[in-house]
């Protein structure tokens, strides 16, 4: 069985400048393994709460901003795990000129599991001939937490548990050229 279920509302300012949506969203997923020596049942269920706000308040800038709300539970064989994830966010894209887009956005996230975690991303492009090519150049952060069966093993399946995994942490960055023909 793999189930998805999402609905919204959203509200929106009579010019437009102001957005709000909230989405109520659930997953389910329960299924069993097979192959010649093992049989494991896995269920995942993940709520999901989401409320994004924009607001542009000129033609040259845009402001984003929301919260998330996330509760997952893992049960693999009756060994259940849960973890919740509380998240804001922020970004802003600003056209300078018509040609120069530059964007910048903070994200923290709240793990029951892992703490909290902190990235971000910056960016900016330049457009040329009418907009056919695009010089660009972008720097961000990442974080993600281990899942369930990292942490928690399938011994099942013969994956050790690992309670002392750490989450893996990034950071990247692009310079590039984009031609429309």
């Amino acid at each position: 069985l793999d189930a998805i279920a999402t609905t919204y509302a959203e509200l929106a300012s009579p010019d437009a400048q102001y957005r709000s949506r909230i989405t109520f969203a659930a997953h389910l997923r329960d299924y069993d393994y097979r192959d010649d020596f093992v049989t494991t049942d896995v269920e995942h269920t993940r709520r999901i709460v989401s409320w994004l706000n924009t607001w542009t308040p000129s033609d040259s800038v845009e402001l984003v901003g929301g919260l998330e709300y996330e509760s997952a539970r893992v049960v693999i064989n009756d060994t259940r795990t849960d973890d919740d994830l509380f998240a804001g966010f922020v970004s802003a894209t600003w056209r300078p000129r018509l040609n120069v887009i530059v964007d910048a956005g903070l994200r923290h996230d709240e793990f029951d599991s892992f703490g909290s975690a902190t990235t971000g991303r910056a960016g900016a492009a330049w457009l040329l001939d009418q907009g056919r090519t695009k010089l660009r150049a972008t720097f961000g952060t990442g974080f993600t937490a281990p899942g369930a069966d990292d942490r928690f093993g399938v011994p099942v399946w013969g994956q050790l548990e690992n309670p002392d995994i750490a989450p893996e942490k990034s950071r990247g960055w692009d310079i590039g050229v984009d031609r429309d023909c």
